[in-house]
């Protein structure tokens, strides 16, 4: 019944519509707090359908133990921790599930090396795994995948944008301040059209157009208030913050290339009819992967030392150039990626610096956790 309902016109029309799907949303949370609702996230099992790829396998040395891994599994779907398991198996790594959300879940951690959390993107839930991850890594000498550092900048707009441009990659230009006085006088000298953002939002979540200095200084006056600004999140509010992000000369569509490990792939999403988004809109489409964009890419990877990151980037076609318009060290990737012509494969970036067509069926979580204990054991 739910996939029937998913795949009904009507239905995909409404989740292309961001605000009038996060309205919906936002009623539906109130209905359910006034009848006192627990909001309960089930852990979903597809393993009967990792099978459809290849194994991938690590080189490990025969003197070296292996690692005890604490797996925990995630909540939603589509799930990461049965691929996160296959690999596991596969390579003979011993392992265990991990309940991190229980009250005991320091003491359990001493049965473990290394812990894998594929976290979602919900604000309580990334404060969560940022405080544990934290102890674990850094008090306690666990290896995370992902890091504490990943998880910094996982869902966090305004560290993102500052750890870009510390990079000096091409982000694009983005007036961040948690000054009132300098927020307001900066509203008169923008330019507009704009974009409004707030600091944790996938699926184009708090991402408004703002088209004149009169609707900046409503936001920068309501986000500098005692109550904040409605982001979408009925528990957050934008507080004492804002986040204006140039709206970038373009050509209809974004870009998300994906990296995992060596492996790199991607996808377009177009913008719909009446919209400025991209993101969150349900019309992703393939095509033949630019070289500049997936060079840019894997710079965001190497530089910002990240496993795994999806980077989301727009062509300017008077600058002839592509610039960042966000990250994120975990996405949706549930697929088997294939390329234009329908071959399931990546790209991987050859010793003499030209990308080359790899054909393959693989998880991209399989290749992530390759990498994860590649790392390992080049570490010690």
């Amino acid at each position: 019944m739910k996939s029937k309902i998913k795949s009904h016109p009507l239905f995909r029309w409404i989740t292309r519509k961001t605000a009038v799907w996060w309205l919906i949303v936002q009623v539906r949370t109130i209905m359910a707090q006034l009848l006192g609702r627990v909001e309960q996230y089930p852990v979903i099992d597809d393993r009967h359908l990792v099978e459809i790829t290849t194994p991938i396998t690590l080189d490990w040395p025969v003197d070296r133990p292996k690692p005890q891994v604490g797996l925990v599994q995630d909540i939603l779907g589509p799930p990461y921790w049965t691929r996160f398991e296959r690999f596991l198996k596969t390579n003979k790594l011993p392992y265990a599930l991990y309940d991190i959300q229980r009250s005991d879940w320091l003491a359990q951690a001493d049965k473990f090396d290394v812990i894998i959390w594929r976290v979602i993107s919900f604000p309580a839930a990334l404060e969560e795994a940022r405080r544990k991850i934290y102890l674990l890594e850094k008090k306690l000498g666990k290896s995370c995948f992902p890091n504490y550092d990943t998880l910094l900048l996982y869902e966090d707009k305004i560290m993102q944008y500052e750890r870009l441009r510390l990079q000096g990659l091409p982000i694009i230009d983005t007036f961040v301040s948690h000054n009132y006085d300098e927020a307001l006088a900066a509203v008169e000298r923008l330019h507009y059209p704009l974009v409004s953002k707030i600091v944790a939002g996938s699926g184009s979540i708090g991402v408004e157009l703002v088209t004149s200095p009169r609707q900046a200084r409503q936001i920068v006056r309501t986000a500098f208030s005692h109550r904040g600004r409605w982001t979408g999140w009925p528990y957050l509010r934008q507080k004492d913050y804002v986040f204006f992000q140039a709206y970038e000369e373009n050509e209809g569509y974004d870009l998300r290339i994906l990296v995992s490990g060596k492996h790199i792939n991607g996808f377009y999403r177009d913008v719909p009819p009446g919209e400025f988004r991209a993101s969150g809109m349900a019309l992703a489409r393939s095509g033949d992967l630019p070289e500049q964009a997936m060079r840019l890419a894997w710079q965001v990877a190497k530089r910002l030392n990240l496993i795994t990151v999806a980077v989301d980037m727009l062509y300017n076609p008077t600058t002839t150039s592509w610039r960042i318009i966000e990250i994120a060290p975990f996405t949706t990737m549930h697929r088997i990626p294939y390329n234009n012509d329908g071959n399931p494969g990546s790209f991987i970036l050859g010793q003499n610096g030209a990308f080359c067509f790899q054909p393959e069926r693989y998880w991209l979580q399989e290749t992530a956790l390759e990498q994860f204990f590649t790392q390992i054991l080049s570490s010690e």
